[in-house]
């Protein structure tokens, strides 16, 4: 990993910022933790450091304390917790810099088993009020064993809690779905189901959920996780990829439907290879009156992801936004937003490359 450089960042070294007027573009944003977060959350475990660390910078007496010109605190401090330094190889460097080459393995860490009841609930979990007649059952757990805890589906994400709060609380979602109206549910990237496995406990007699992922792992995981709770009457896992699946066999073979009610996306959109993706599985999935509701974490590359998704005609619109605790291997809270998306444009365009 060549990180250079992250500086001069507002957030630890401020010192080296130079001031300017109004005009002067801010700094960029501290982006190296996050991408080493990224890593350990998919399983990474060898990082090679190519650049100084703030324990070889030298300051002189009174000088605020200096990081280096390469990585920032918060990267520096991300891989001595959770890694371990193995080698450390000098380098030729300019006479004003100390850089050097460091190896680092991953520090072995124990299992956590992560229940739909700890994930689900607020960050700050309060004894209920009323009592939740649709919450999941407190002991089945998750199932994220290491056959696929390194796939970024493995994860039970901040903003998949979001979504499933959000359909349990808000837009009258657990009334329309314990109605007696015929209701199609669909999670895309399902992951560990978080969202869908909620919409599922909501669902009445008329309602059917249908968890999707495109590794046939996650979805042996998911059919598990809904066998688990009882769910079989009204939910089942399937395999299916964005843009590349059969998006007719995705609907229940009981259903004269042609389209699905209701689209879920938890963490979706991740990168800017699958934005597009995502649009296509949304124009074959989604009829005239389908409600796609997403959440995401707001990530540097946020912005573009749901620019690509207008451009190819998805616009969104903000519902709530919270901010939640960090994952782990993460050092700041994120900020997770729920959203709307409507399509703006028939989905008989030309799609571009994926």
């Amino acid at each position: 990993l060549l990180v250079w450089p992250n500086n001069a960042d507002s957030a630890d070294n401020p010192h080296l910022c130079r001031a300017g007027g109004a005009s002067r573009a801010p700094p960029p944003p501290v982006w190296d933790a996050e991408c080493v977060a990224s890593y350990l959350r998919a399983g990474g475990r060898t990082v090679v450091y190519v650049g100084e660390r703030e324990e070889r910078v030298a300051v002189q007496e009174g000088s605020p304390p200096d990081c280096g010109a390469s990585a920032s605190r918060a990267f520096q401090a991300l891989l001595s917790e959770r890694f371990e330094l193995l080698r450390a190889v000098r380098l030729h460097t300019w006479s004003y810099n100390s850089d050097d080459l460091t190896v680092w393995r991953r520090r072995e860490e124990p299992p956590v088993v992560r229940t739909l009841a700890t994930i689900a609930a607020a960050p700050e979990e309060e004894e209920p009020t009323g009592g939740d007649a649709h919450a999941p059952p407190a002991s089945a757990a998750l199932h994220t064993p290491p056959a696929t805890a390194h796939l970024l589906g493995g994860i039970a994400w901040n903003g998949a809690r979001v979504l499933a709060a959000h359909i349990a609380t808000r837009g009258g979602w657990a009334q329309r779905l314990s109605g007696g109206a015929e209701t199609q549910v669909c999670e895309l990237g399902a992951g560990t189901g978080v969202a869908g496995l909620q919409a599922a406990a909501l669902a009445g007699p008329n309602a059917y959920v249908t968890l999707s992922d495109k590794h046939a792992s996650l979805v042996d995981d998911l059919a598990a996780s809904i066998r688990e709770r009882g769910l079989g009457d009204r939910c089942c896992a399937k395999l299916y990829e964005w843009a590349v699946g059969d998006a007719a066999a995705l609907l229940p073979a009981h259903s004269s439907a042609t389209h699905f009610d209701l689209i879920l996306g938890a963490e979706c959109l991740y990168s800017l290879g699958t934005a597009g993706a995502f649009a296509a599985a949304l124009d074959a999935l989604a009829g005239p009156t389908t409600v796609v509701l997403i959440s995401c974490e707001h990530r540097w590359s946020t912005a573009e992801c749901l620019a690509t998704l207008e451009d190819l005609g998805w616009c969104h619109e903000v519902l709530s936004e919270e901010t939640t605790p960090p994952m782990p291997g993460d050092l700041r809270p994120a900020r997770v937003s729920v959203m709307e998306l409507r399509r703006r444009a028939p989905p008989d365009r030309k799609l571009p490359p994926i």
